[in-house]
């Protein structure tokens, strides 16, 4: 027991405390709300993580310390009981509408009942549990169903960096303390047992799941709202210099989703000053788009494991953020 459950005077005082931050938490989600008109576009995702960041908020002020290892081990198994879900396909043969038995969700999926019961059980408020014997989706659940692209993005985040997360410890007990210099021998292709290739080897031996990776890049715009992360507008009002310098580098960029949302927020930013760069590949079906509006920005191929030829003012390096331990250096 704490010194500070054994004080009256301690406990009254925290107790005070924690009504005055639940005051101004609750004080803060209330006055987003009231801008909250459009739930579509970047200002309605800025405001939806704004009002979500101070309900996490109110978590964090409410629960013991004590309470936490235990929290996120229910998450753990959440997000592996999803993931599991989403290889047997099991999100496909709930109905959209209605609910299933795990009976007969288990004969389609050519499952034990015991297994399926005991998956669901770990992703219980995610999936609704009707009865005792039959399964529903949520409206959070429906995202995983086949196809779709943000669901393919926890699928890519579980597999491409939860996996090796997971493995850090035996990494860096092999590899000492300190980050990988080389597109090899990382934790991504330590974790997937082929050290001696880099990130983009590891995933090209499936066609399958480098199809996925890209897929799911292209929903990274819908959850990063760049231009309310960002005030680009001190770049917009200091665009003198050579005409030769770059003013933002999107690093591993994908197909220039950000720059496109900053070029559209900021058209006063010279499209000329901006560079996109990302793999070959990338760069060359971007280049092959032609897509109007975007022709002026260069595009450059770039091996994030190698020091960036491109100095500039300002670096956006949000899609490689998956294939290194720390932002690329520039």
């Amino acid at each position: 027991m704490s010194s500070r459950e054994n004080d009256p005077g301690a406990l009254s005082v925290a107790a005070s405390e924690l009504v005055e931050s639940l005051n101004a938490l609750t004080s803060q989600i209330y006055e987003t709300s009231k801008d909250y008109k459009d739930p579509s576009g970047q200002q309605g995702l800025l405001l939806r993580q704004r009002m979500t960041n101070a309900a996490r908020q109110i978590i964090n002020v409410v629960r013991e310390p004590g309470e936490t290892p235990y929290e996120f081990s229910t998450h753990m198994a959440e997000m592996g009981a999803i993931r599991m879900f989403m290889k047997m396909k099991a999100f496909d043969k709930i109905p959209l509408e209605g609910s299933i038995s795990y009976e007969d969700l288990a004969a389609s999926l050519g499952a034990e009942v015991p297994l399926v019961i005991s998956l669901s059980q770990h992703v219980t408020g995610f999936l609704h549990q009707i009865g005792e014997d039959r399964v529903a989706h949520s409206r959070l659940s429906k995202l995983y169903v086949s196809g779709n692209a943000q669901g393919v993005f926890f699928q890519i985040m579980f597999d491409e960096a939860m996996v090796p997360w997971a493995q850090w410890p035996q990494f860096f007990a092999k590899y000492g303390l300190k980050e990988p210099k080389l597109g090899n021998h990382n934790p991504h292709s330590f974790a997937w047992g082929d050290p001696d290739k880099n990130f983009w080897e590891v995933i090209s031996k499936e066609p399958e799941r480098l199809v996925d990776f890209n897929q799911s890049m292209n929903t990274l715009d819908e959850v990063l709202p760049v231009t309310g992360m960002y005030d680009f507008s001190w770049i917009a009002k200091n665009t003198e210099g050579p005409n030769d310098r770059p003013l933002i580098v999107d690093v591993g960029g994908g197909k220039g989703q950000a720059l496109k949302r900053i070029m559209a927020a900021f058209p006063e930013i010279p499209a000329e000053r901006l560079v996109l760069q990302d793999r070959a590949p990338v760069i060359e079906e971007v280049i092959q788009a032609n897509e109007p509006g975007f022709e002026e920005v260069k595009k450059i191929p770039h091996d994030f494991f190698q020091p960036n030829p491109v100095k500039g003012e300002f670096y956006l390096p949000f899609s490689s953020l998956l294939t290194s331990s720390s932002p690329p250096r520039v």
